[in-house]
């Protein structure tokens, strides 16, 4: 009997040491996959039956993590399209991006978000300091966001990091403004979409913005403050350029408006304080659609030489409208246009 005891107990033993080894060579092989560089998403369906994706977050295999955290990553730097997700076989359309999920991902050079995505989450890009350029279908977290979600800053959010810029960005007339941190780098933006929310890039230190889609209407104070912006393009859509939409952009020296033959009206300080506007051979020609032009609209141009309105359809120059632009002396205007107060210099 203890023999028959003592043999079943071996065979027990013998029988666990098997499942053991088993269980260890699947450990070791799972522990030594890599993560590989790219997008995680997750696959969920809406209410109408309808697969879509999520972008999670954006990983990097271990040897590239290695790679850039030896700074030595050139080759690594990518142009990422955000629109569709492929997991085996099957391709979704990508409507969100959640919150944080490419921080501090120093891998991406320009980023271009189509037009499936429907969200973005805040601060998504926040530690990206190597991006130089972005493509958003709509500015903020969604195409009708309201308060600060409907800035270009909520994509970037309010932590400090390595070769970053602080932005002062309010969303709205008298606000308090908060401070946001972009890539130092990021020097241009585009927009394909329809929108351009008020102060949607307020502050924004970029050099260039590119509207390529059917902007009718640019909101108030929507380039307000973007001190670093120097030339302007208005696309052929462009109806109405709203209040202070441009105000205090101190380096902006050309305005194009030669594809805007739709644009009828100026509000209000649209471009006050804009004072290197008309530097050096640079003309301000307005198209012929336009027919109003409201008060202080130029006002404080001080590099503004010459305006011809004589081609456009204005019957009047409203107050204050080029007040301040001390270095204007030619303002030409069609018989029968009313001007008012302090309309144009005094010099003229």
């Amino acid at each position: 009997m203890k023999k028959l005891l003592k043999l079943s107990l071996i065979f027990v033993l013998s029988i666990c040491c098997m499942f053991t080894l088993f269980g260890c060579g699947n450990t070791n092989e799972n522990n030594s996959s890599e993560a590989t560089t790219g997008l995680v998403c997750d696959v969920k369906t809406d209410e109408e039956g309808k697969d879509y994706a999520i972008v999670e977050k954006f990983t990097l295999s271990e040897a590239d993590a290695l790679k850039v955290a030896s700074g030595d990553y050139a080759d690594l730097m990518q142009e990422l399209t955000l629109n569709e997700y492929t997991e085996n076989g099957v391709t979704y359309p990508i409507k969100e991006i959640e919150a944080g999920a490419f921080t501090n991902q120093l891998v991406l050079k320009k980023v271009i978000i189509g037009a499936n995505v429907e969200k973005i989450g805040n601060a998504c890009f926040a530690g990206c300091a190597n991006l130089e350029e972005l493509v958003v279908n709509f500015v903020g977290e969604e195409a009708d966001s309201l308060n600060s979600a409907k800035t270009i800053c909520h994509l970037f959010g309010t932590s400090s990091f390595t070769n970053s810029i602080a932005v002062s960005n309010t969303f709205t007339a008298g606000a308090t403004a908060s401070t946001y941190y972009l890539p130092e780098k990021l020097s241009k933006i585009e927009v394909t979409g329809n929108v351009i929310p008020a102060y949607a890039f307020n502050g924004v230190l970029v050099k260039e913005i590119v509207l390529s889609g059917n902007v009718e209407y640019i909101g108030e104070g929507a380039f307000s403050g973007m001190t670093n912006l120097t030339k302007f393009t208005f696309p052929a859509s462009v109806k109405e350029i709203g209040k202070q939409a441009f105000s205090n952009c101190y380096s902006l020296y050309s305005l194009d408006f030669s594809k805007a033959t739709s644009l009828t009206t100026i509000w209000q300080e649209a471009f006050s304080g804009c004072s290197m506007l008309g530097f050096g051979s640079n003309v301000v020609s307005l198209p012929s659609s336009v027919n109003k032009i409201y008060s202080g609209a130029f006002r404080g141009c001080t590099n503004l030489k010459s305006i011809d309105l004589t081609n456009t359809q204005i019957t009047e120059i409203p107050t204050a409208c080029f007040y301040g632009c001390e270095k204007l002396v030619e303002v030409k205007y069609n018989t029968g246009v009313i001007v008012g107060n302090d309309a144009i210099p005094e010099n003229n």
